[in-house]
């Protein structure tokens, strides 16, 4: 599941085309969505997994997060 919220986000902050329509789009409030679903459902399973897993939870996050704020900053230049 945090596979598919990734993929989603990924593909919502535009950085990655649509698997089906095989096109890059924006949303970054569906993006925001996604990765808030994904850190809610990482800090769950947090307790459950090695220190490993956990590591790249937090990678995966991060990096999402990282690039939300990138695409933000992006979306809010003039022209």
């Amino acid at each position: 599941m945090i596979g598919v919220l990734g993929g989603s986000a990924w593909q919502n902050l535009g950085l990655v085309p649509h698997p089906e329509t095989k096109k890059v789009t924006r949303n970054l409030e569906d993006a925001r969505l996604a990765i808030d679903a994904a850190a809610s459902l990482i800090e769950h399973l947090k307790p459950r997994v090695d220190e490993t897993e956990r590591r790249e939870l937090d990678t995966l996050l991060a990096n999402l997060r990282l690039n939300f704020v990138e695409q933000q900053a992006k979306s809010e230049q003039p022209g």
